[in-house]
C-alpha cells in the first residue's frame, strides 16, 4: 500500500495542541488518587538521538516521546538529523514508556515545518496548506507503531525511516537581511578663516625728554666804576 501525504497543516497544527492538553490530561483511567500526583521533573535524564530517511539524516522533523499521561516530550532535529528532547521546555525526559511519533511537515512552499510553527498560538502562514510527509505509523500520534523506553540513566535512540516516495527539502537558512549600509556623511569641509593681515603694532611715539626751559642767564648791574677818591692838597703849616 502506497501512503500518500495528506495531512494538512492545520490539522496537525490542532493535533499538536492537542497533544500537549492531551498529554496532560492522560489517556487513561486513573487507578488511585496517587495517579493523579504530576511527576518529579528534577528527575528527567538526558535523551538524544537521530532521524534519518532511507538512510539519509532527516532535518526538521519533529519528535515526540509520548507518556501515558502528562507532557510529551519533543526535539527538532537538525540539519545532521540529531535531536535533543526537552519536556516542559527543560532538557530531559523522565524514565519510563513511551510511544514516538516522527513528523515531516512541508509548507506548499518546499519549507519543512518544525517546532516553532507548531507552538505557536495560532496556525502561522507556512502551516497553512502544508502536508505531513511521512505514513502515519511514524507520524501520527495515535497510530504510530514506534516505542521507545527511556532508562534511569537516559538513552541516544536512532531512527531510520522507509518512506521512498518522500523526499527531503532543502534546509532553508534564515538569513536576516543586512541593514543597508548607509555611507557616512562627509564632514563638512573645513573653511579656514580668511587670514587677516595682522594689525601693524601701534607704535607709541617715542617719548622725549622736554627741553629744559631756557634760563636766561641773570642780568647783573654793571659794578659802579671805581672812582678815585680826590687828592686834597696838604695843607700849608
Amino acid at each position: 500500500m502506497t501512503f500518500t501525504p495528506r495531512t494538512s497543516g492545520r490539522r496537525l497544527w490542532w493535533s499538536f495542541t492537542a497533544l500537549i492538553g492531551f498529554s496532560v490530561l492522560g489517556c487513561g483511567d486513573a487507578e488511585s488518587p496517587e495517579d493523579e500526583t504530576p511527576p518529579d521533573y528534577t528527575k528527567v535524564v538526558p535523551v538524544t538521538g537521530t532521524v534519518k530517511l532511507n538512510g539519509v539524516p532527516l532535518p526538521t522533523a519533529v519528535v515526540s516521546f509520548i507518556p501515558p499521561k502528562w507532557p510529551a516530550s519533543n526535539g527538532e532535529t537538525k540539519a545532521d538529523g540529531t535531536f535533543t528532547l526537552e519536556t516542559t521546555g527543560n532538557p530531559g525526559v523522565l524514565p519510563g514508556e513511551y510511544r514516538v511519533s516522527i513528523s515531516y511537515l512541508v509548507s506548499p512552499a518546499g519549507g519543512a515545518q518544525g517546532l516553532g510553527p507548531r507552538r505557536s498560538f495560532s496556525p502561522p502562514p507556512g502551516m497553512l496548506g502544508a502536508e505531513e510527509k511521512l505514513p502515519p505509523e511514524y507520524s501520527d500520534f495515535m497510530r504510530t507503531t514506534l516505542k521507545r523506553t527511556v532508562p534511569a540513566t537516559g538513552g541516544n535512540f536512532e531512527f531510520d525511516i522507509k518512506a521512498d516516495q518522500v523526499k527531503i527539502e532543502p534546509t532553508k537558512a534564515v538569513v536576516e537581511a543586512e541593514p543597508a549600509k548607509t555611507e557616512p556623511e562627509a564632514e563638512p569641509a573645513k573653511t579656514e578663516p580668511a587670514k587677516t593681515e595682522p594689525e601693524p603694532a601701534k607704535t607709541e611715539p617715542a617719548k622725549t625728554e622736554p627741553e629744559p626751559a631756557k634760563t636766561e642767564p641773570a642780568k647783573t648791574e654793571p659794578e659802579p666804576a671805581k672812582t678815585e677818591p680826590a687828592k686834597t692838597e696838604p695843607e700849608p703849616k
